[in-house]
């Protein structure tokens, strides 16, 4: 349900969240793991971080995966793109 919610929203205000904002200065300077974002934004909850940070972070081009063909690796890593970088 959030996930159409979300998608409905960013349809129409394709706005940067404040959530997107603060991962993205988190990955301003190297490719991190969830666990390493987790700790570095100070949060416990892996699925928030995936719903409010990552996806809409990922949706938009943000961010992207640094082992692409293997989204569920244990060793993946998110990095910010140039489109990013301009936020």
């Amino acid at each position: 349900m959030l996930e159409v919610i979300y998608k409905t929203v960013s349809a129409i205000t394709p706005e940067v969240t404040p959530e997107v904002e603060r991962l993205l200065r988190v990955l301003l300077h190297r490719p991190l793991g969830k666990q390493e974002i987790l700790q570095a934004l100070g949060l416990k909850d892996e699925k928030n971080l995936r719903e409010l940070y990552i996806k809409p972070a990922l949706m938009n081009g943000l961010i992207e995966l640094t082992i692409p063909d293997k989204p569920k690796s244990p060793k993946q890593q998110y990095r910010i793109t140039e489109k990013g970088k301009l936020v």
